[in-house]
């Protein structure tokens, strides 16, 4: 084919892979990529048949564009994902703040119902955790291992079990919000009154403090997730329910935006929860001091990402952007 024919035959589609360059970012990243195997394919071709000419010289300059643009969407993309976790979700925190507290508040009083409930009746355990696990539990405190329900497993199994578990009920928390935040609500009253009948339960046994430190251990992190995750529930029904000075679109969709970024914070936490509660609670006779740091990071985190991250991230001046 004669050069000139070539150019006949391709200018239309380098002109616009040119005008998709001039675009601000780049335009349509995968339409860019798919333009550039292209183009690679026209140089090949140029420096075969038309070595040193016009064409080779500019579908060289063209492809090497098209590379430094790919490369650096590349970067963008991922500096995108630093952005979100080290800035949106903070804020996003922020902004829900008053929510993260009512389910937090809620979550308390909840505990606190199963506690006075146990106390007040030491077979309300058997009602609500159900009698296999009270008996499977009492007949682990008489043998001195109270808490080898957490090897009764192995680690691989039982971490990816559990975490797919919590992940679930955190999202299904989540979107309960659809159907108002009382259906929230009811939920965190239900993973509350466990809470709380559960370590009442060891408590009547002499086994308090061992049971905060076996619970603990990944509690530290699925707990507070599993809070984060009602006040996300809380406001996406907010959102709709009460969408106060704004329209109820307007305010369903920023609060739907909060929610969402809530929850994908919460996914890796609860991914890491699983594995300590998989492979390490299991080891809960292990020399205090080791429990003690685990405990003591697990809570640093939580406080640091979600308390004091958030208040820093807004004294910056930062905002979340909104959605019209």
């Amino acid at each position: 084919m004669r050069e000139t024919a070539f150019l006949h035959q391709n200018a239309d589609r380098w002109r616009r892979l040119e005008a998709l360059l001039d675009e601000p970012k780049g335009g349509d990243v995968d339409a860019l990529a798919a333009a550039f195997v292209e183009t690679t394919d026209d140089l090949a071709y140029a420096r075969t048949f038309y070595p040193g000419g016009k064409t080779e010289a500019y579908l060289n300059t063209l492809t090497a564009d098209v590379q430094r643009r790919l490369y650096r969407t590349r970067r963008e993309e991922r500096g995108r994902i630093k952005q979100f976790f080290a800035v949106d979700v903070p804020l996003a925190v922020y902004e829900a703040r008053y929510h993260l507290l009512i389910s937090l508040a809620l979550f308390l009083v909840a505990v606190a119902i199963g506690v006075a409930s146990q106390l007040g009746d030491a077979q309300y355990a058997r009602s609500f955790l159900g009698d296999g696990y009270v008996d499977m539990t009492i007949d682990n405190i008489r043998e001195g291992r109270p808490f080898d329900v957490y090897a009764s497993e192995k680690p691989v199994p039982m971490f990816v079990e559990i975490t797919v578990n919590n992940v679930k009920v955190a999202l299904r928390m989540v979107a309960a919000g659809l159907l108002t935040p009382v259906v929230v609500g009811i939920m965190l009253f239900v993973n509350g009154i466990m809470l709380g009948t559960f370590h009442t339960l060891f408590a009547q046994h002499g086994l308090l403090g061992a049971s905060f430190l076996a619970v603990w251990l990944h509690g530290t992190l699925e707990l507070s997730m599993i809070v984060i995750a009602g006040g996300a529930g809380i406001t996406l029904g907010s959102g709709w329910l009460f969408p106060g000075t704004l329209p109820r679109g307007v305010a369903f969709r920023r609060a739907a935006r909060r929610a969402l970024y809530l929850a994908v914070a919460v996914v890796p936490i609860l991914v890491v929860a699983g594995f300590i509660e998989g492979f390490v609670t299991r080891h809960y006779r292990m020399p205090l001091w080791i429990n003690a740091l685990i405990l003591a990071a697990s809570a640093a985190y939580v406080v640091g990402y979600f308390v004091w991250l958030p208040r820093r991230r807004v004294r910056q001046g930062l905002a979340l952007e909104t959605l019209a």
